[in-house]
């Protein structure tokens, strides 16, 4: 493994382990030691300039120091179940489950805190509900701090630990700060008594007119993707139920705004066909959309949303850009067989291709040469591990790991590893691994006798060969025998002449019977099959396949069965396509 490839850390059954590459070609060395609590960490995270490492147990959060290795703060307390760090790390948030004070005279629970890294001083502290969205947002200066509650957003000063503005708006549900030095604000309203859903943007200094807005009905959430510029916004609306009946998945569909005010679009796509993947380019001037059934399509717009190049189809849903928007990386996970594509977007041209089945994370290293598939637990609790590849689709490096929970890279500036012009050959692969599936070839399986029995003269074994050879000898039935397990054989018969012309004729009949059945017969007409009934009967399977897919994600173990269902979701989508022609 080259030598420049940062550090990154796991967690699993045996605690946090993390991984720095020696000059060893294809080997990791643990450079540090935990205590003796670290296999009870439940989460841990990297500070957004990697600079700090912090991972929260039963009994409180650590803080490291990435450079020197030294624990830099503690906080002593249990039942934390999340951390997170602002923009510039100087603050880190901690996040415990709610409960509910049974008492009245006593404060209610403030659940969330925010803590200074350097002098572990709690900042401010919050009551929040909802474990799903429970993080704040930041300006990218770290001067605004907001949050949520009901459909007002608060926004307050972190150094002053005082609230500093309010903005209200009916029905609001989810907003979303834009990086860059000039925030914007963009807020959701779902669809309330007959009134369209909508999207607005807000310059932070004015809530009177939003900058920029857009209007939809049938949409229940959205998912929002700011460029890294903070200027151009995408919007990936959902509808949990297709009231059309096209698809079982609900509906999509992807809108693009502008702060400016002087554009904004929906992206022009296959109507009706579900949306699995949207990606920003880190230069901030185009993205890429997977959409379409399977084989979906995935396509390259430029700024203005307007498509620039297709990539042909394959079985994909996932799309993540290197960090210098050289080389994407277009891949089919989940329920897909983990096939991955590495394209050069300076030529328009594949460069490498490889396969991690059965991934349930993947992840580009800050280098912008490699990049990290896991197969993770609860989605999957057997063949855990990591695979490290290059993007010339070459396999460096790999390690099977019991109950592997969590990876990250080391996050580190883009400004230290310099795109150059060339894009880098392959290395060697990675050796001493299992590198394919060894295929067992499965024996044919003989009729069982016991070991008694086994290698003897045994009328079921004469009567075996009598049948292989076509003999017509006689074998009696077992005699009573004094001796256990010993079998007498009765001696052949002459046989009559009248026996013998019997035997002739049962011959010939017998001979005639088995030309009859194996003569091929003209199969009756089937009875035409209702289309209707038939497309009932395949949207009843892909919603039970969906189903079961939700239970695999939430940790259920699936037998043989189930997983066979699954595997066959593409068969039935085309036959459900079909069905609809």
């Amino acid at each position: 493994m080259p030598g420049n490839i940062p550090q990154f850390t796991i967690r699993s059954a045996a605690g946090l382990k993390i991984y720095n590459t020696s000059h060893t070609p294809q080997k990791y060395e643990t450079t540090v030691s935990f205590n003796k609590d670290d296999k009870n960490v439940r989460v841990f995270k990297y500070s957004k300039n990697g600079q700090y490492l912090a991972w929260a147990t039963a009994d409180g959060v650590y803080v490291l120091n990435t450079e020197d290795n030294k624990i830099l703060m503690e906080v002593s307390k249990r039942g934390i179940m999340d951390i997170d760090f602002s923009p510039r790390n100087t603050y880190i948030s901690t996040f415990e489950k709610y409960v509910k004070e049974k008492d009245p005279n006593k404060p209610p629970h403030k659940n969330l805190i925010i803590y200074d890294i350097l002098s572990g001083e709690t900042k401010m502290e919050f009551i929040q509900k909802n474990p799903h969205k429970w993080e704040v947002q930041w300006t990218e200066d770290e001067s605004i701090v907001a949050r949520l509650v009901n459909d007002q957003i608060e926004f307050f000063n972190i150094a002053e630990k005082s609230l500093i503005n309010k903005f209200k708006l009916k029905g609001m549900t989810s907003f979303s700060i834009s990086p860059g030095k000039s925030p914007f604000v963009a807020t959701f309203v779902p669809e309330i008594k007959g009134n369209p859903a909508s999207v607005k943007i807000y310059s932070y200094n004015n809530y009177k007119t939003p900058v920029s807005a857009k209007s939809f009905f049938r949409v229940d959430h959205i998912d929002t993707y700011w460029n890294d510029l903070g200027t151009n916004l995408l919007v990936l609306t959902h509808t949990d139920v297709d009231t059309s009946g096209t698809t079982y998945y609900g509906e999509t569909a992807l809108y693009f705004l502008a702060i400016a005010g002087n554009y904004d679009c929906r992206v022009e796509l296959e109507t009706g066909a579900p949306i699995h993947d949207v990606a920003w380019s880190p230069n901030s001037r185009e993205f890429i959309v997977i959409y379409g059934l399977m084989p979906s399509r995935a396509i390259l717009f430029d700024y203005r949303a307007k498509p620039v190049f297709e990539f042909p189809r394959n079985h994909r849903n996932f799309v993540k850009f290197n960090c210098h928007g050289r080389v994407v990386c277009l891949a089919g996970f989940g329920n897909l067989a983990g096939e991955m594509d590495f394209w050069d977007l300076k030529t328009l041209k594949k460069i490498g291709s490889a396969q991690a089945s059965n991934a349930s994370y993947c992840e580009w290293c800050p280098d912008g040469q490699h990049l990290i598939t896991a197969t993770l637990t609860p989605r999957l609790r057997v063949d855990n591990g990591y695979k490290i590849w290059h993007y010339t689709g070459v396999k460096v490096f790999q390690e099977e790991i019991n109950e592997l929970y969590q990876v990250q890279w080391k996050p580190i500036s883009v400004d230290n590893y310099i795109e150059k012009t060339n894009l880098a050959p392959a290395p060697e692969p990675f050796v001493g691994g299992p590198e394919t599936e060894v295929k067992v070839v499965k024996k044919p399986v003989g009729v069982y006798r016991p070991p008694g029995a086994r290698g003897r003269n045994t009328p079921s074994n004469i009567l075996h060969k009598d049948v292989k050879t076509g003999s017509t000898e006689i074998i009696s039935a077992k005699k009573k025998t004094d001796i256990p397990g010993y079998v007498f054989l009765e001696e052949k018969k002459e046989l009559s002449k009248g026996q013998k012309k019997n035997q002739k004729k049962n011959k010939k009949k017998a001979e005639a019977k088995a030309a009859t059945e194996s003569a091929p017969s003209t199969p009756e007409p089937a009875a035409p099959v209702d289309p209707a009934k038939k497309l009932r009967q395949v949207q009843k399977k892909l919603r039970e396949i969906e189903s079961l897919k939700t239970k695999r994600a939430n940790g259920a173990v699936l037998d043989e069965s189930q997983i066979t269902k699954i595997n066959r979701e593409a068969e039935l989508l085309k036959e459900l396509e079909k069905l609809k022609v």
